[in-house]
């Protein structure tokens, strides 16, 4: 499956901000590692409330049967 395909993403490469990042990373995976994903959209220097706030806007969380928590878009790009 694509979850596991390397891809170099500094993240200086992408979209200062949460909305451009977010389209960024979902158009490079269709889902990602929920530790993955809040760490690229923390370096944009927002507090915890404003990702908290904007991750559950635009998001969904699941969780597999390995207990692995994935995030995919709330809206398919």
């Amino acid at each position: 499956s694509n979850d596991y395909r390397l891809v170099y993403l500094p993240s200086h490469s992408l979209p200062g901000d949460l909305g451009g990042r977010l389209t960024r990373l979902f158009r490079e995976r269709p889902r990602w590692p929920h530790e993955e994903l809040m760490a690229y959209l923390s370096m944009t220097g927002e507090t915890a409330d404003q990702l908290t706030a904007f991750f559950l806007k635009n998001c969904r969380l699941m969780t597999d049967a390995q207990g692995r928590k994935w995030v995919t878009p709330m809206v398919p790009l």
